[in-house]
């Protein structure tokens, strides 16, 4: 059944995409304290992202090729289980860093069904105005990322524990469950565990928008991943902020982008969706790089909140190309580019650690610019491909 922007079965996604908000930016306002806990190398902050992004994609493999057949309110609900047991063990049970990761896949494994089925569900469905869609429905995971560091950085302020932090998210999860077992939610007409011949039909339509789309989300993630991981750690590092000040430089970085998200989302049906990418991204890069080399901490916010603002319509004006794909192939199109995420955000930040310890913590935050440039090539490709 078509759907728009405002359809209820379009509003019962909002608090779905609140959550996967509050579990996308969670691990980077606690890495001080896990990392402190712990007694590990900074480098080594680096792995808790790599664990939770792999499994990450370990849910879009899940997605599409076992639990395909699952109806839109049952793949939530279980998402959301999934995503909350993982959270009570990363929280409670005990182990070193090796075990915590391994539960840590686990939360993202849960997290992947709750940050992927939502897109999957508007380009399936929403084949006008699928920019402005998605753009609304995800700038709901804005706002969980804007609220999230904030109340992070006030109970760590006030004494709580990082594993008592995951425990209260983990229950949050729990209720987002019940709430989901009777959301009002359509199911996708066709969809199915996918087979290596739907996969053919999809290639075989247009490859090339596919691969550019696939580089282009890619790419832009690593950059934000960059920001949700090491920007509280960055501006503790740096600029002497407490655990309070630091997490809200989070919060300000993803308050530009909430803003933008939901404010702007009829902007790329206006304008194009490559003349927005290329001066979205341009922007983004200037911003990250002001981030980076501010000299002082009130700076630091501010171009992070700019840099927000401009990373604002790059994911959702990205990714709704993939409805451009016919039918329920769009899905798969889409959640393969969640793949490309989720590489982006395990192996850039990853690298980020690395490049901190070897050319200084500036450098690293800097280099989260480069891959924009990137950007705005696919973003042509994805254009001439899809004319």
């Amino acid at each position: 059944m078509p759907q728009t922007e405002n359809t209820p079965a379009l509003r019962a996604l909002y608090p779905t995409m609140i959550v996967a908000g509050v579990a996308l930016i969670t691990l980077g306002p606690l890495l001080d304290a896990i990392i402190a806990d712990l007694g590990i190398e900074r480098a080594q902050g680096g792995t808790f992202a790599l664990a939770y992004f792999l499994g990450m994609n370990l849910s879009v493999l899940s997605l599409n090729f076992a639990t395909g057949h699952f109806g839109s309110r049952r793949t939530l609900v279980a998402g959301a289980l999934v995503h909350a047991a993982g959270l009570v063990l990363f929280g409670a049970a005990p182990g070193g860093l090796g075990a915590l990761c391994a539960y840590y896949v686990i939360a993202g494994v849960g997290y992947g069904y709750l940050a992927i089925y939502p897109g999957i569900y508007v380009t399936s469905l929403v084949k006008t105005g699928t920019e402005a869609a998605m753009s609304r429905v995800f700038g709901f995971v804005g706002v969980g990322v804007t609220i999230t560091p904030f109340v992070i950085g006030a109970l760590l302020d006030r004494g709580f524990s990082w594993r008592a932090i995951v425990l209260g998210e983990a229950a949050i999860a729990a209720a987002l469950a019940a709430f989901l077992a009777t959301a009002r939610l359509n199911d996708i007409p066709g969809r199915k565990n996918l087979s290596l011949a739907d996969l053919a039909t999809a290639w075989r339509f247009n490859r090339t928008l596919w691969i550019a789309v696939f580089i282009a989300v890619f790419l832009y993630v690593g950059s934000e991943g960059t920001f949700n991981i090491w920007l509280a750690k960055f501006h503790t590092d740096i600029h002497g902020a407490g655990p309070f000040r630091a997490g809200l430089a989070v919060t300000i970085f993803w308050s530009g982008l909430a803003i933008g998200r939901l404010g702007l989302s009829r902007l790329a049906s206006q304008r194009g969706s490559t003349s927005v990418l290329v001066a979205f991204s341009a922007a983004m890069a200037a911003g990250i790089v002001l981030t980076a080399y501010g000299p002082t901490l009130l700076l630091s916010e501010l171009f992070a909140f700019i840099s927000g603002l401009a990373a604002s319509l790059i994911f959702p004006v990205a990714t709704s190309y993939a409805s451009r794909f016919p039918d329920w192939l769009a899905g798969p199109v889409y959640s393969s580019t969640i793949f490309a995420a989720g590489l982006g955000n395990a192996l850039v930040p990853y690298a980020a650690g690395w490049i901190a310890d070897l050319a200084g913590f500036r450098a690293a935050m800097a280099c989260a610019a480069l891959p924009m440039a990137g950007v705005i090539w696919c973003s042509r490709r994805a254009e001439c491909a899809s004319a």
